[in-house]
């Protein structure tokens, strides 16, 4: 089984994408920390939808650019057209038309329940701090 670690130490430093070292709170690692954290609220809310529920390739497909966002984040600005990971010229305006059509689709009530309604209450782990209906919550009172 490999290590996990790599026995040199990091002296507070990480590596991001074509060897250079940066500090651990260099503005590339938390915004991929925030990126990072955003996924896996969506992989928890995906967690939740049937398998054939119609948010889940939507959702995939939001997590898959998500994805390479983080590897473009990570990348400097000196070699970023070497990044093989290509973003869509239309990912802002996509990103943006899906998020109006969840929160409408969220927030509708005529079916009797909505996907906010069925979220849990409770924390889905020992280490979560929040509930999924939390996080919808202050996200939704940050947008207000």
């Amino acid at each position: 089984m490999k290590r996990i670690y790599t026995r040199t130490g990091d002296k507070g430093m990480t590596g991001i994408h074509g060897g250079e070292r940066v500090f651990k709170d260099d503005i590339r690692i938390e915004a991929n920390g925030c990126i990072d954290e955003l996924n896996a609220v969506i992989g928890i809310v995906r967690s939740f939808l049937p398998q054939g529920h119609e948010w889940q390739s939507l959702l995939f497909s939001i997590q898959k650019n998500m994805m390479a966002v983080m590897s473009h984040v990570a990348t400097p600005s000196t070699i970023r057209e070497g990044n093989p990971n290509i973003l869509p010229d239309d990912l802002c305006s996509f990103c943006e038309e899906a998020m109006d059509t969840l929160m409408e689709q969220m927030e509708d009530t005529s079916s009797g329940s909505s996907l906010v309604q069925s979220l849990p209450q409770e924390s889905t782990t020992d280490n979560d701090r929040f509930s999924p209906y939390d996080r919808y919550q202050e996200i939704k009172e940050a947008l207000s």
